[in-house]
């Protein structure tokens, strides 16, 4: 976690007013955060950096709390006497404190996420029901706002570290309002709802937003150590129209290049024109543009005509922007104007249509994914490896954004959104789709079903998966693949679980899963159905006394806080199902669709041959943590296949059953086979 830098200024404040002596505070690295006097922080970063041995351990003051990096603070004038050190030990571990309490009322988990997700995702669909959720938030419905968007320039940022800074930026900033809405759209985007007053000219209008968005920009690219640029989209007066703000700032965003030199800010105001064209179907563009097919024979002259487009054709830039002489640029310029009967310097529609073909070649198609558990969980890495295929297949004409809807891991809900077609592909837990496959899916419920990952992947990925997916098309949905989080494992605060036994009298949590919970309560367990953002929360007021989970998520949501031990019963091993719909596939064309099958097949081989990794690294980050992991018995196996047998001959349909106990023989049979030749 990361200490603010708000944080570590009330800290140097405190010091100041009370001891009235210097000092300066350090990240781990030896970064400057913060000191008593700002005029003099290069002194003090010069005395810190000169300071070693026993000299250093007497003037410095190592600083460090459980899950917060340590920090130095540095004492440049003298010695500090015990009395300071203790004074400096108490603000920091105040103000400390107290960032935490404002961080866990400001978290990932806050309703806020899921609405701003609600507005930017769901977006028209959810006209009726955003201003009563606004209202439940406590937030103005009918005021007037409009979208900033932001953007990291270069990907490969982890949410968690960009988030901190983006949300102290936001609330540090000029014009700040109680009625602005904010948090991260994806991990390398971040939006403001941003809220306006009444009555402001244009004039005012634009410095108040500038000046609000480009502190932020500053703010948020100082601490989090990255590139950022920003999209504003217009002012709409109520809750339920700021889907069209944030669309026009993200067009504003994804066009910066094309549209202009080097903006950081861009308002949507200065491109409406361009906006409005851009929302006119695919084949119209293609029809205007035909007579340009020529320069697909010449890609050099179609760079040239877009740059010329972005430099407002002069001449001098773009040759300087394309690396070329401007005697070649100059006869590039005639060679265009002559195969296209253009006039770019004497008639402003020749400039116009210049500008909407660049617009045109440079368009992108963008879907979106969407998951229901944390960043940087298992079903996100898959969708960050899938949109990298794609981007890449697609030379960057197709875009997958990956959003994170909420952390509730209500699997029905995402099924919804997906089927509305607000969401263009989800991964999710296959109970949600019990109902659209006669029931079939529930036979992930049993207990002990796989033998093994491989066993389970082998099977999953045949004939057998493919016949639990063949009802879905009629339901307007398309199975991509089968994913997996791995094994779930229980973890426990009283005892561990070695036996059926040691099961009696604990309360598990559990997905709402009905033969997970009779079997749990056949075992003399209370099982407790409950979302998954709620659990860390039920483990801390002893409300439940353990959990089952694949270890990504036991560190992720760290549910290991409130419990002792991890037991590694294979009870269940965790399906996802990896969808698309009909819909999303009608909207793409031939080549975008072979794209995406392509894309789809590398991310299923990815996914399956990593998770295994992903969770041996986060069982090894739960033992540094000091939690005992208690390995499976084999001798306890008979006892766990005998408690599960009167739930197999429950289970219906007994075909679908019939069928698994088959693909089962058949892929042991291969391996078999395999191993003799």
């Amino acid at each position: 976690m990361i200490i603010h830098a708000t944080t570590c200024t009330l800290c140097m404040d405190s010091i100041r007013d009370a001891l009235q002596t210097d000092a300066a505070i350090f990240d781990a690295s030896g970064r400057y955060l913060a000191s008593t006097d700002q005029q003099r922080a290069a002194a003090f970063q010069q005395v810190y950096a000169s300071l070693s041995g026993s000299e250093k351990e007497e003037r410095v003051l190592r600083f460090a709390k459980e899950g917060y990096p340590s920090c130095d603070v540095l004492f440049p004038e003298a010695k500090p006497c015990p009395t300071q050190v203790a004074f400096v030990h108490m603000v920091l571990q105040t103000a400390l404190d107290q960032q935490i309490l404002r961080d866990q009322t400001d978290n990932d988990f806050s309703d806020r996420l899921y609405f701003v997700n609600r507005i930017t995702t769901l977006g028209s669909s959810e006209r009726e029901s955003l201003p009563v959720f606004a209202l439940q938030l406590k937030y103005d419905p009918q005021v007037s706002r409009c979208a900033i968007c932001f953007q990291v320039a270069a990907g490969g940022t982890r949410q968690e570290e960009v988030r901190p800074y983006f949300l102290q930026a936001v609330r540090g900033a000029p014009h700040f309002h109680s009625e602005d809405i904010y948090e991260m759209v994806n991990a390398d985007r971040m939006v403001v709802f941003k809220f306006v007053p009444e009555g402001l000219d244009d004039a005012s209008l634009t410095e108040r937003l500038t000046a609000f968005t480009s502190a932020v920009l500053d703010a948020t690219e100082q601490g989090a150590g990255v590139t950022l640029s920003a999209g504003i989209g217009s002012v709409y007066p109520d809750i339920a129209h700021q889907h069209e703000s944030f669309e026009e700032a993200c067009f504003v965003l994804a066009n910066q290049k094309t549209m202009g030199r080097g903006q950081r800010l861009s308002f949507i105001q200065n491109h409406v024109f361009d906006y409005f064209c851009s929302l006119l179907p695919a084949d119209y563009w293609q029809r205007k543009f035909r007579r340009y097919n020529v320069l697909e024979l010449e890609a050099v002259l179609s760079d040239t005509l877009m740059n010329l487009s972005k430099n407002s054709v002069n001449l001098a830039c773009t040759a300087k922007d394309m690396g070329v002489h401007r005697n070649t640029m100059m006869k590039r310029y005639a060679r265009l104007c002559d195969l296209l009967d253009l006039d770019l310097q004497g008639k402003d529609q020749d400039r116009l249509e210049a500008r909407q073909y660049a617009l045109f070649r440079k368009r992108r198609t963008i879907l979106h994914a969407g998951t229901n558990i944390q960043y940087g969980s298992v079903p996100y890495l898959g969708f960050q490896k899938f949109a990298e295929s794609v981007a890449q297949l697609s030379d960057g004409s197709l875009q997958i954004d990956v959003h994170v809807l909420s952390y509730s891991g209500d699997n029905q809900h995402l099924v919804d959104i997906l089927r509305s077609g607000s969401l263009d592909f989800a991964a999710f837990d296959f109970n949600a789709l019990a109902p659209l496959t006669q029931n079939r899916i529930t036979l992930f419920q049993l207990p002990f079903l796989f033998d093994s990952s491989a066993e389970a992947f082998g099977i999953l990925n045949g004939d057998f998966g493919r016949y639990l997916a063949e009802d879905l098309p009629a339901s307007g949905l398309c199975a991509m693949g089968y994913w997996s989080m791995g094994w779930r494992m229980l973890t426990t605060g009283q005892r561990p679980i070695h036996a059926p036994q040691d099961l009696r009298g604990l309360r598990i949590r559990i997905m709402h899963k009905d033969i997970v919970a009779g079997y749990f309560a056949a075992l003399g367990a209370i099982p407790v159905k409950m979302h998954y953002k709620d659990i860390s929360s039920a483990l801390a007021q002893h409300l439940i006394d353990g959990q089952e989970n694949p270890y990504s998520n036991i560190t992720g949501m760290k549910l290991y806080q409130n419990q002792r031990y991890v037991s590694e019963i294979p009870m269940f091993f965790d399906v996802v199902m990896f969808l698309t719909t009909q819909l999303a596939l009608s909207r793409l064309s031939a080549q975008q669709r072979e794209w995406i099958g392509k894309a789809a097949e590398l991310t299923n081989r990815w996914q399956n041959g990593t998770v295994i990794g992903i969770n041996a690294d986060c069982k090894e980050e739960l033992l540094n943590k000091g939690l005992k992991v208690v390995p499976f018995d084999p001798k306890t196996l008979p006892a766990w296949l005998e408690s599960v047998q009167p739930f197999y001959q429950a289970f219906e349909p007994k075909e679908t059953l019939a069928r698994f106990m088959k693909a089962k023989e058949e892929y042991h049979a291969s391996r078999g086979a395999a191993n003799a030749l």
